[in-house]
């Protein structure tokens, strides 16, 4: 899986062998289903690509990313309806 990230693909499923800094994000599952997720893509303060959510589709809930660690409390995620995402990126 390519680490690259272009304005078409602002999700990208976890399968195979990761593609993240941290290798276990290929891993990991959601917390509530234990079904996949897929990583959502934002732009930091520079303007470069960064993974912001991990996204469970059956829940529609986006788990944060900071400083790179996955936040994975059921708590602590977002509906998906807060990222404003196209529903052909989930």
């Amino acid at each position: 899986m390519s680490t690259e990230n272009n304005s078409n693909k602002p999700c990208e499923p976890l399968h195979g062998p990761s593609s993240t800094p941290g290798a276990l994000l290929g891993m990991l599952v959601c917390p509530l289903c234990k079904g996949p997720l897929s990583v959502h893509f934002g732009q930091n303060a520079q303007g470069n690509p960064e993974k912001t959510h991990l996204l469970c589709a059956a829940d529609q809930l986006a788990f944060p990313i900071h400083d790179g660690i996955p936040i994975m409390l059921p708590e602590q995620a977002l509906p998906l309806s807060a990222l404003h995402l196209p529903s052909n990126h989930v």
